[in-house]
């Protein structure tokens, strides 16, 4: 009755702990086993293609300082407001978007439950656990090189699924849309 009330399907909110479990179970799973080993020491998985490795992100996407918009704020706090209003945000797309459209809602539970379990972190660590490292060909523009991809987590898996759920799902409608007419 209260998920009615709130608009989140059942199927929805379980994608969502599932995908936030998940998230949570591994960055702790990373955060236990790196406790105490010298840094940069790591699990192969896949060779050096695809290794564990424990890093801490106290940044955010693409080098957003806080400090340069608002010194006078905590980063952490800073992060933690950022999250909590984009949770809302994200809530409240979720209940803006058509029912039938159920790639483009689980895509929002899955960008959600990234959001929610990286914030997690933030309340926690005061930084974000990062552990999944993968090797990559390097990629090179003029002096800028990147050598390895950034280190990343389940969390950020889910926001890029769900990002990519989102932005595929018209296309998906509109097929279907198409199917139904034809006589």
């Amino acid at each position: 009755m209260i998920l009615r009330r709130l608009g989140i399907e059942p199927r929805h909110l379980a994608l969502f702990f599932v995908a936030l479990l998940l998230d949570q179970a591994t960055k702790i799973w990373a955060y236990v086993r790196f406790q105490g080993v010298p840094r940069f020491d790591h699990i192969d998985v896949i060779g050096d293609l695809w290794r564990f490795e424990l890093a801490f992100n106290e940044g955010s996407a693409f080098s957003l300082r806080p400090q340069d918009v608002l010194p006078w704020m905590p980063q952490t706090l800073f992060y933690m407001l950022l999250g909590a209003a984009a949770v809302t945000l994200l809530c409240w797309f979720y209940r803006r978007i058509d029912p039938a459209d159920r790639m483009s809602r689980s895509g929002v539970i899955l960008v959600l439950a990234g959001a929610v379990g990286n914030l997690v972190d933030r309340a926690r660590l005061g930084k974000v656990i990062d552990f999944v490292d993968w090797d990559f060909p390097d990629v090179a523009i003029g002096s800028w090189a990147l050598r390895r991809w950034p280190t990343f987590n389940v969390a950020d898996v889910c926001v890029l699924a769900g990002v990519g759920l989102i932005l595929l799902a018209p296309v998906f409608l509109k097929r279907k849309k198409r199917e139904a007419e034809k006589p």
